[in-house]
């Protein structure tokens, strides 16, 4: 292994960072050539993926993770920890005001809507906030949860 470069700290922010986003973009490239997809009302995927092409990225993930391995090691690179109640909450609340753009007087922005269109979203869309407030109720629970505690047996 080659020695160690110098570094300074604001390179190993910017290579840490860099790095860390493909390392999460593997995690999902690897998903899809596990065959996931997802299945939601207006949102799905489709994996056109076939068996082969599957194998050939896996195998391209783990020789990149090879690479990521050495040089987290080699640069003392820290990996990042995305807490799932961290991503909940926070796309919780990224979703809320563009939810509420579609109610009432916000939704004139987009012109005057038809008859009947104000009327029929109001409490659809307000029931999709309220739903969205409580999971993000949830996770905010959870993020309070999973914070470490001093140990107060100790003292």
């Amino acid at each position: 292994m080659d020695r160690a470069p110098s570094k300074t700290t604001n390179h190993i922010r910017a290579v840490a960072t860099t790095l860390g986003l493909l390392d999460e973009q593997l995690c999902a490239f690897e998903r899809w050539a596990d065959g996931h997809e997802a299945a939601g009302v207006l949102f799905a995927e489709r994996n056109d993926l076939s068996a082969q092409e599957r194998r050939q990225v896996l195998r391209e993930i783990e020789a990149m993770r090879t690479t990521l391995r050495e040089m987290r090691d080699t640069l003392g690179l820290r990996p990042t920890v995305q807490r799932v109640s961290d991503a909940i909450w926070s796309w919780s609340w990224t979703l809320l005001e563009p939810l509420e753009e579609l109610t009432g007087r916000r939704l004139r922005r987009y012109g005057q809507p038809p008859p009947g269109l104000a009327e029929y979203l109001e409490p659809r869309i307000g029931s999709l906030c309220a739903r969205l407030e409580r999971i993000l109720g949830i996770a905010a629970a959870a993020r309070r949860d999973s914070r470490p505690r001093r140990d107060t047996a100790r003292g």
